[in-house]
């Protein structure tokens, strides 16, 4: 709804994880160096973690671009449900391992031999999402199969991404084997008011959006105060608002509007009903007159908005399937992307982006001035032509006629 009304190619506040749109907070670029040279120094284990809503799994999502771009093998665990068996079968099928059965001890005797035969090789990195919910036996197979050591060399490196509760889960006696050896670990840390303020306007103008709509800095600080500074929170306030705004032909959001989003997010929201209507005696003796019957008329849209050019939005991708596997040469580790600056990208949407939005109400008002210079226009020639006429002398005009027909002979 708002994406036509706001000139938008897509939803500037998606609830789907884009690793596209990636915003470069000071936590969030500390994040990605982890990762990058993690992958780089060959660390056998990495830990994300951070609240719910933080944008871990756009960091694996753009982790796993990175692997791809340098076609580093990799297993992508996106159900942390899956049993050890089903991950084996992913590596084996990523090391281009031929399977004769899919027994769970003789697909790892498989792997194992092929590392035996590859000791020069890259290794393969088996990224899990969400491990906190994985199967604690699971979870244990998965350490003591990292720990294969040939020579010297550990071939199996395990990423975790993980909710801040799995922290406190490896502080527990039957996780300690797995939580001495994750010695590089970062957690994600919220927006502060600035990032977020910044976070509002990159999400928009990647959606398409320029120049509208802005937000006063009361409504900013309103949803800085409930979001706490979480991007999940932040979208679904923004989403809501966008809502709000379009549906009441908005090109600024306020705090009023902030309140309502957040209240019709939480539920919390509801119409009051109207007082009741007090009539006097009189007008309770009246016989009721019957309702006029009403006339359909077209809405008309509250804003006129003159399309021009547009540059791409983000591209949106189908969903990851539960498992991502690629084969190739085994060259060096991610590399680093083009940074978002985030600051530019909040003045040049603030300054409006050369798109022209006009309301509705100055283009009638504009068709009624060029009207009434029309008419003035118009008397003015009127008052012209009859000044003209009475001024002029016709005399001058019929005369040459009178001496030709007197000319004339007369027979």
């Amino acid at each position: 709804m708002y994406k036509d009304f706001y000139h938008m190619k897509t939803e500037a506040f998606s609830s789907q994880p884009l690793p596209n749109v990636f915003f470069n907070s000071r936590s969030h670029k500390e994040a990605w160096h982890y990762l990058a040279y993690g992958i780089e120094s060959k660390e056998p284990y990495l830990l994300l973690s951070g609240e719910y809503g933080m944008g871990k799994t756009t960091l694996c999502l753009r982790l796993i671009q990175a692997l791809k771009g340098r076609r580093l093998p990799f297993v992508f665990v996106s159900t942390p449900t899956n049993s050890y068996a089903a991950i084996l079968r992913r590596i084996a099928f990523c090391l281009g391992i031929s399977l004769e059965q899919e027994d769970e001890s003789a697909v790892q005797s498989l792997i194992c031999n092929y590392f035996e035969n590859h000791v020069d090789d890259k290794g393969i990195s088996i990224i899990v999402d969400d491990v906190q919910e994985m199967d604690i036996l699971t979870l244990n197979k998965l350490r003591l199969f990292a720990n294969l050591n040939i020579e010297g060399f550990f071939p199996i490196r395990l990423l975790f991404f993980s909710y801040l509760s799995f922290l406190d889960k490896l502080k527990s006696d039957i996780f300690q084997p797995l939580n001495q050896r994750i010695r590089r670990r970062y957690s994600l840390e919220p927006f502060n008011f600035q990032e977020t303020r910044e976070y509002i306007y990159f999400r928009m103008v990647r959606a398409g959006a320029h120049g509208m709509p802005l937000f006063t800095d009361d409504a900013m600080q309103s949803i800085f105060d409930h979001s706490k500074g979480i991007p999940r929170i932040i979208n679904n306030i923004c989403d809501g608002c966008l809502l709000l705004g379009a549906s009441q032909g908005l090109t600024t959001i306020d705090k009023t509007i902030v309140t309502g989003a957040i209240g019709s997010i939480e539920g919390t929201h509801v119409r009051s009903a109207p007082p009741p209507v007090q009539l006097s005696a009189e007008e309770v003796r009246q016989p009721a007159m019957a309702a006029p019957r009403p006339v359909k008329e077209d809405a008309a849209a509250p804003f006129t908005v003159e399309r021009g050019p547009l540059p791409g939005g983000p591209q949106e991708e189908d969903a990851a399937a539960p498992f991502t596997v690629e084969r190739g040469p085994l060259p060096s580790g991610p590399q680093e992307e083009e940074e978002e600056d985030a600051a530019s990208v909040n003045v040049d949407y603030l300054t409006g982006g050369g798109i022209d939005i006009q309301p509705q109400k100055r283009e009638g008002a504009r068709k009624r001035s060029s009207l009434k210079i029309f008419v003035i226009i118009a008397a003015m020639m009127f008052i012209c032509g009859i000044i003209l006429a009475i001024s002029f002398d016709f005399r001058t005009l019929i005369q040459p006629l009178t001496d030709f027909f007197a000319r004339l002979p007369v027979h």
